[in-house]
């Protein structure tokens, strides 16, 4: 795992999270990855963000810390049995890395902070730079409780986030980064270039007292000279004096000292030390590596109780209280039996009218027989023999062939199709016996009467959602619950056309599209037997086209089955005539099939039918 630690000063890290837009790409968030968010909540991060934007002075908005995951580290977080246990890894990961940063605090009532893993879509960029999972981590350095900045861990040197790297490596289980090549951002910078001789001369020494000893005995530098030691109430570091140099404006050569302290001289820094922090990171263990810092987090939590207002600290107080009270509370109302909401699963029936009609319907509709016209998808069927009702819905006209005991439930579902459909009830026009116009008047003013008072409710509230706009994108971990479970009922309701799309659209075709939509590497691919498509790279078993989409690239079900349909009407016309087994396509054109014996009856008859016409 490789860690990028940055500071913004200028804000909108919230809406580049939100959009993904960047200069040098063309690709938006949704199009580069799938979203799943791990801490916090975007809107609020985003409302922070701007309000410490345009109402604070401070010099830096937000810490943004990006994790980056190489592919054997990403199978280990896969590895885990389920999704929830993967997800607590990465919540724990970045819970230790605000804990890390703003040790002292109490990340629940003073941190803001948003965290979402990105899992690449796009597997490689404009470039042709593979993108591998990562996790980006935004906290803000608003302090919400007293409204003042934030004080982060952040020292002279970097020794302390290397420090946390190869601690968080050890304890789940990631590579450890090898030493890291020291790039100099200005390479025209004699000091730079110094700075970087230097670390490679020093490679093999492993502490303050080798340093000197060799500046001493083998570079013959004198102390006071060619060099001092640093040793202030702020600083702690080795000097070497006037050994590189600057040009300034006029061109003239300024000798200036170099400081060995930074980015590869950690391990010279800091004499007062104990003897392990002397040692080099790589040859440390993970003991070691979490006593350095848990001494750094005792301090830290002294530092920031001194530093807390006599305020901070009462609404601190107070806050824990109130918690232990709600804590007592809700025992104390649950301890005994207590009366319950209810929410059920939609009935069989209730799955198929949402397919057809994309809203829910109150009625369970249990004993309805439902069938979906194979050559008009708009036009549906209900039939209830043991009431006596058969409703079609002929797109522009629902019809219905009832008994006249049974007006009132024909005319409800009737108008709960109308609905469904988008109708307005006041526009439409009754055709019918007497008695079934009276009754659809009086329903259609009893359902009128129901929305005007829901309409007056929502009326009331402070904020009016008009149009709803189903989000592209989950932006807390409660969006991406529900956007999960959305899935998963589409996943059950499309369970015969799953079977029908790995069976018959061509998993060349797939690969093909996979190639330009999401630049996978056609090397890591090919096309095997059974129709399934097989990664080289890795010993899994090949994947059907459906386990394709959603493991390999990481696309949702539902979108998945989206595109497979897409690439259905664009397969060649030979490919998709290949389905001969008569038995399964009667049981792909009817998938809803029930034990009615009547019913039965009617597709046998379709099907003795299709036979005739084929002889």
């Amino acid at each position: 795992m490789i860690v990028r630690v940055r500071r913004n000063k200028t804000g909108g890290l919230a809406k580049y999270l939100r959009d993904g837009v960047k200069k040098d790409s063309n690709f938006l968030r949704n199009e580069k990855d799938i979203v799943i968010p791990i801490w916090g909540n975007l809107d609020e991060f985003e409302k922070i963000e701007d309000y410490v934007l345009n109402h604070k002075k401070f010099s830096e908005i937000s810490m943004h810390i990006t994790f980056g995951f190489s592919d054997s580290d990403w199978q280990k977080i896969e590895s885990l049995p389920t999704k929830d246990e993967q997800n607590a890894l990465m919540q724990e990961l970045v819970q230790d890395y605000i804990k890390h940063h703003f040790s002292g605090y109490d990340i629940y009532n003073e941190v803001i902070a948003y965290s979402e893993l990105h899992y690449p879509k796009l597997k490689y960029d404009e470039y042709g730079y593979k993108r591998y999972p990562h996790i980006h981590l935004a906290v803000s350095f608003l302090n919400p409780l007293s409204d003042t900045k934030l004080r982060n861990l952040f020292a002279i040197n970097s020794y302390y986030d290397d420090v946390m790297v190869r601690k968080s490596n050890f304890k789940f289980g990631f590579e450890q980064t090898k030493r890291k090549e020291f790039r100099i951002k200005n390479f025209d910078s004699q000091l730079g270039r110094d700075r970087r001789e230097w670390i490679e001369l020093l490679d093999e020494l492993n502490d303050r007292e080798e340093l000197i000893y060799f500046l001493k005995n083998q570079m013959n530098f004198k102390e006071g000279i060619d060099y001092r030691v640093v040793d202030t109430k702020n600083n702690n570091y080795v000097k070497l004096i006037n050994k590189s140099f600057k040009n300034d404006k006029s061109g003239k050569k300024i000798v200036q000292d170099i400081n060995l302290q930074g980015k590869g001289f950690e391990r010279f820094v800091d004499v007062n030390s104990t003897e392990k922090n002397h040692k080099k990171l790589e040859d440390m263990t993970q003991q070691e590596l979490e006593e350095i810092l848990n001494d750094v987090y005792v301090k830290r939590v002294e530092e920031i109780t001194k530093r807390r207002s006599k305020k901070s600290i009462e609404d601190l107080k107070k806050i824990y209280e109130d918690d232990k009270q709600i804590k007592k509370d809700f025992e104390k109302k649950y301890s005994k039996k207590a009366d319950y909401n209810s929410i059920k699963s939609l009935t069989f029936q209730q799955k198929i009218f949402y397919k057809h009609y994309g809203v829910n319907i109150q009625d369970s509709l249990e004993g309805y027989y439902i069938k979906v016209d194979e050559n008009n998808e708009n036009n549906a069927t209900f039939i209830n023999h043991s009431k006596g009702i058969k409703i079609e819905d002929k797109e522009d006209e629902i019809l219905s062939y009832s008994n006249e005991d049974s007006t009132h439930e024909e005319v409800k579902l009737m108008l709960d199709i109308a609905l469904a459909k988008g109708w307005n009830l006041l526009e439409i026009k009754i055709d019918g016996t007497p008695q079934f116009i009276k009754e659809a008047k009086k329903q259609i003013l009893i359902k009128v009467e129901e929305q005007n008072q829901t309409q007056k409710k929502e009326e009331e509230k402070k904020e009016i959602k008009k149009v709803e706009i189903k989000p592209t994108r989950p932006i807390s971990q409660l969006d991406n619950f529900i956007l999960e479970n959305e899935s998963k009922i589409f996943e059950s309701e499309k369970v015969y056309d799953l079977k029908f799309l790995k069976e018959n659209l061509s998993a060349q075709i797939v690969l093909d599209f996979a190639i330009k939509k999401y630049n996978i590497n056609l090397d890591e691919f090919e096309v095997v037997d059974d129709n399934k498509i097989n990664n080289k790279t890795n010993r899994q078993k090949p994947k059907s086209i459906i386990d394709f989409f959603t493991k390999e690239i990481g696309v949702s079900i539902k979108e998945t089955t989206e595109i497979c349909n897409n690439l259905m009407t664009k397969q060649p016309k030979k490919i998709v005539d290949k389905i001969e087994d008569e038995e399964k396509s009667q049981e792909l054109i009817y998938p809803y099939i029930d034990e009615n014996l009547e019913q039965n009856k009617e597709i046998l008859n379709e099907k003795n039918k299709r036979k005739k016409r084929k002889n």
